[in-house]
């Protein structure tokens, strides 16, 4: 993550209307599952997160790792910032990493992001929902929905 791409991106955001979904995407992720090893990581991921913030991001969209996940990024970076989800593309290839063929479907609505996660059952032979999991937007960014929220 450099500092010219970082400023790039900055630059191009500020154009955008904030009431669009603010999306980007990276091939290396700029955050996982805190399980996950922080090698896999994009190089200088933390500060292109936190300068990132400022652009109100809502998605970073990801592949590299081969296996779904979807997290907020306030769980790995503590610092004070606006809170991204982090959507890990899971693989159709064969490239599995332990994680069946899997897509994931976005449902954006204002203030809402839904997360769905497809993988492959070859006994059914078809993908079949894995998990889903809701996001809601406030002044500090996105969080996820609990059964409680």
């Amino acid at each position: 993550v450099s500092k010219k791409s970082l400023a790039e991106a900055e630059e191009w955001f500020r154009e955008q209307p904030l009431s669009a979904a603010r999306l980007l995407v990276t091939h290396h992720p700029l955050d996982l599952p805190g399980n996950s090893p922080k090698r896999k990581l994009a190089r200088k991921s933390k500060r292109g997160v936190y300068h990132l913030s400022r652009s109100h991001i809502d998605l970073y969209l990801s592949g590299h790792y081969h296996r779904s996940s979807a997290v907020v990024t306030r769980a790995r970076y503590q610092k004070d910032h606006y809170a991204a989800i982090a959507l890990q593309a899971g693989t159709v290839s064969l490239r599995s990493r332990g994680q069946s063929q899997s897509f994931n479907l976005l449902r954006i609505e204002k203030g809402h992001i839904e997360v769905t996660i497809y993988t492959w059952h070859p006994s059914r032979k078809r993908f079949m929902e894995m998990e889903s999991i809701a996001f809601h937007q406030n002044e500090s960014g996105w969080w996820p929905l609990t059964k409680d929220t």
